[in-house]
């Protein structure tokens, strides 16, 4: 429970601090390069485990 709190912390106060300085939040919303950084993420994921630590419960 504690780490979802700090994620929320961390995200309110990364966002709110952004906007509080003039920024927009729809300039952080790029879908090209959420697919980008998404799918590097996932392969990198794939290629450096084995089967059995990507099926892991």
């Amino acid at each position: 429970m504690l780490i979802l709190l700090g994620y929320l912390v961390v995200i309110g106060t990364v966002f709110g601090g952004y906007v509080m300085t003039g920024g927009h939040l729809g300039a952080l919303y790029q879908p090209a390069e959420l697919v980008i950084i998404g799918g590097a993420g996932i392969g990198a994921f794939i290629v450096g485990n084995n089967g059995k630590a990507s099926k892991a419960r």
